[in-house]
């Protein structure tokens, strides 16, 4: 991995959902916002993007990745910059992979909306 970036604290962006920028990203999460995009990005090349799912059995979930899943490349190829970077209307939240499962979250936006 190249550089690591100094992990800011993460905030709620949703008290309903409890979306938003949170100070890690769990292996759990989706990476879907429904309204944006997410991508995860190695070195800056784009590796998996929300926006280029598709539904193929009509629920719409299971071509989206998780956490689990962006890890899961990472680890198959460590010596790089992996990076998670969500794009939703209330919030922005850009993750970086800093050891096996542990993304921090480097940089938080309001959203566009």
């Amino acid at each position: 991995m190249k550089e690591k970036l100094p992990a800011i604290k993460g905030g709620i962006a949703c008290l309903t959902c409890g979306c938003g920028s949170h100070d890690t990203m769990s292996m759990e999460r989706l990476l879907a916002v429904g309204f944006g995009d997410v991508n995860v990005t190695r070195d800056g090349e784009h590796i998996y993007s929300e926006s280029e799912r598709t539904d193929k059995d009509g629920d719409g979930w299971d071509q989206f990745w998780t956490g689990k899943d962006a890890e899961e490349a990472a680890a198959k190829d460590p010596d790089h910059d992996w990076r998670v970077h969500f794009y939703a209307p209330l919030y922005e939240a850009h993750y970086q992979r800093q050891g096996e499962g542990h993304w921090i979250l480097y940089e938080k936006g309001e959203g566009f909306a």
